[in-house]
């Protein structure tokens, strides 16, 4: 079953999509979500956010994950531990792959994207979510 579920959020200004979203150094996340500008150049981005349970190990996730990043043409990607982490122009998008600590054969993914544009951002996370 292809179930996700989605919730949404906006991230406050001049914070950090990982320090919003309380996941930071605790989640070993890469480092391509840098602090955001100063609310006099730009507004904050939108932070949309989805997760599901997998019954697989966290080595298969981080696989998935690459291959929806890769095909949907994001660059400049990085792995670090459990995430996985990459950019377009106008967005920054980050998979984090938890394993349950009850269970090792179910993986949590949470899929992330930061973006100035909303409908941009939503339609990026429709097609990571198709393409996993």
């Amino acid at each position: 079953m292809n179930l996700w579920w989605i919730t949404d959020a906006i991230a406050p200004a001049g914070r950090s999509l990982l320090a919003f979203l309380g996941l930071g150094v605790a989640m070993g996340l890469p480092a391509v979500a840098q602090p955001l500008p100063s609310e006099a150049t730009s507004q904050p981005p939108g932070v949309y956010y989805s997760w599901r349970d997998l019954a697989t190990e966290p080595a298969e996730c981080l696989a998935r994950s690459q291959q929806a990043l890769n095909a949907v043409d994001i660059g400049d990607i990085q792995q670090v531990d459990n995430s996985i982490a990459g950019r377009t122009e106008d967005s920054t998008v980050v998979f984090v792959c938890i394993p349950n600590q009850a269970n090792p054969a179910i993986t949590t993914v949470m899929v992330i994207i930061a973006g100035q544009d909303d409908q941009a951002s939503l339609d990026l996370r429709s097609d990571l979510q198709a393409a996993f």
